[in-house]
């Protein structure tokens, strides 16, 4: 009799060992998981954030190759292209104007820039001074009165999103 009770008492302990172990691995791996999910999800907002500003800036070199208007007025329609949650950073919208006089098939760029933000928070102090930023260059298709009206004697003209 005792042998069997010094059996059961056993495979009791060795079961109460089991989940002991499985609570330790629980207690490593859930930690674990959770980093790489979120940073899973930080990406994934990241990209969000660079894919939007990139179409912005497509936008605004088809309105300034095809002479929209003024700087702000150009400025203005991008920063408008932007997802609203990505206006809050005050984006810059930089148009610099090439070699050329402003005239048909002259080549400029615009560049889109706006600092990153994080979804959770958790990364915060990583992205301090990351910035998102797409710069794409285009050739003028069509001035109407002459040159570009934003076409600034070569100097860059910076608009301030609001």
């Amino acid at each position: 009799m005792r042998l069997g009770r010094r059996m059961r008492t056993g495979s009791f302990s060795r079961a109460r060992r089991q989940r002991g172990i499985t609570l330790v691995e629980l207690a490593v791996i859930l930690p674990i998981a959770a980093i790489v999910l979120l940073v899973i999800i930080e990406g994934v907002w990241a990209y969000a954030q660079h894919t939007n500003v990139r179409e912005s800036a497509e936008e605004g070199a088809r309105l300034a190759a095809a002479n929209f208007g003024t700087p702000a007025q150009i400025g203005a329609q991008v920063c408008n292209t932007l997802d609203v949650e990505f206006r809050a950073s005050k984006p810059r919208v930089v148009l610099t104007p090439g070699d050329g006089a402003g005239i048909d098939g002259d080549v400029a760029e615009i560049t889109v820039r706006r600092s990153l933000s994080t979804l959770t928070g958790i990364f915060e102090g990583l992205f301090l001074d990351a910035g998102v930023s797409s710069t794409v260059e285009f050739t003028l298709k069509r001035p109407e009165a002459g040159s570009a009206q934003w076409w600034n004697g070569g100097a860059p003209t910076t608009y301030l999103c609001s």
